[in-house]
C-alpha cells in the first residue's frame, strides 16, 4: 500500500493518493520455487546416496587390484560426492526454514559427547591440509537442552571455514566451557580473515565473502553455512558471534543456555 497527499499550491492539503498493489502472486511464486528447489533437492538425494555407497563398495572390494592412481581416483570421487551430498543437505535446510518446517528435536544431552565426536571427525581433515588442530574441553559435562545432531551441523560449519580459510602451516583452536549459566564454544583460527566491509553480511544467506574461494575446492560452499548456524543457535535461545581481522583470522563464539540444574 502506498499514500501519497494532495497538496494545493497554498499548502493546504485537500486529500490522498492511495495505490494497492495486490502482492498475492508474487507470494505465491516465491512458495512455489521454495517448494521446487525442497522437492528438487530431496529427489537427488536418493541416486547420489546410492553412487556413494557403490563406489565406497568399490573402494573396499577392489582396493587390492587398483593401483595407487586407481585408489586416489576412488577416494577423490567419494569425497566430492560428500561435498555434493552437504550442498543439498544444506540447500534442503534452508528450503525448510523459508517454508516453517526446520524440525528440531531436543533431549537432555552432554555437549561434551557431541564436541568429542566432531573434533574426532575433524582432525584427520586438519590434518591433512597441515593445520595444527588444537582442542581445550572440560572434563566435567556440559548439560544442555538441544538438538545433537542440529548442534553438530552448527560445529561443523564452523570448523569447515576455520579449515577452508587457514592456509597449511596454520592453527585451529577449539576450546568449550561453562560461564554465567551459558556453555559457550569458541573456535579460533590463524587464517585469511574477513574484510571489515563484509563483517555485517557474514550470516547472511548466499552471501559469499572475498575470501570463498581460498580454501581447497572440496570445501566450498554456498554461503549458507553460518546462516544455517545462527538459524540453529537461536532456536537453540543461544547466540552466536563472529569477530576477524583481515591476514589474522577469525573468532566464532556460541554460548548456549546451559541445563537449569546446572546454573
Amino acid at each position: 500500500v502506498l499514500a501519497s497527499p494532495i497538496t494545493m499550491p497554498s499548502g493546504g492539503t485537500v486529500g490522498r493518493v492511495t495505490v494497492f498493489r495486490n502482492v498475492t502472486a508474487l507470494v505465491q511464486a516465491e512458495r512455489l520455487k521454495d517448494e521446487l528447489v525442497m522437492q528438487m533437492s530431496h529427489e537427488l538425494r536418493t541416486p547420489l546416496t546410492v553412487l556413494r555407497g557403490n563406489i565406497e563398495l568399490l573402494r573396499i572390494l577392489e582396493t587390492r587390484n587398483l593401483s595407487q592412481k586407481g585408489i586416489s581416483f576412488l577416494n577423490k570421487t567419494v569425497e566430492h560426492m560428500g561435498t555434493l551430498e552437504r550442498l543439498i543437505n544444506q540447500v534442503v535446510d534452508v528450503s525448510s526454514i523459508q517454508a516453517g518446517r526446520y524440525d528440531m528435536h531436543r533431549c537432555s544431552l552432554d555437549l561434551n559427547e557431541v564436541l568429542k565426536e566432531r573434533i574426532e571427525a575433524w582432525r584427520p581433515e586438519m590434518e591433512s591440509r597441515e593445520l595444527q588442530f588444537d582442542t581445550e574441553i572440560p572434563e566435567q559435562p556440559l548439560p544442555l537442552h538441544g538438538d545433537p545432531s542440529r548442534l553438530s551441523e552448527v560445529l561443523d560449519h564452523v570448523l569447515r571455514n576455520a579449515y577452508s580459510y587457514t592456509l597449511p602451516g596454520g592453527v585451529v583452536n577449539l576450546r568449550a566451557g561453562r560461564e554465567n549459566g551459558h556453555v559457550s564454544i569458541v573456535v579460533q583460527d590463524s587464517g585469511v580473515g574477513i574484510q571489515t566491509n563484509e563483517m555485517e553480511r557474514v550470516f547472511d544467506r548466499l552471501y559469499r565473502g572475498t575470501a570463498a574461494d581460498a580454501g581447497p575446492t572440496d570445501s566450498r560452499g554456498l554461503g549458507l553455512g553460518l546462516y544455517l548456524s545462527k538459524h540453529i543457535v537461536e532456536q537453540h535461545e543461544g547466540t552466536i558471534r563472529l569477530n576477524s581481522l583481515p591476514e589474522k583470522g577469525t573468532i566464532v563464539r556460541v554460548e548456549l543456555p546451559a541445563a537449569k540444574s546446572a546454573r
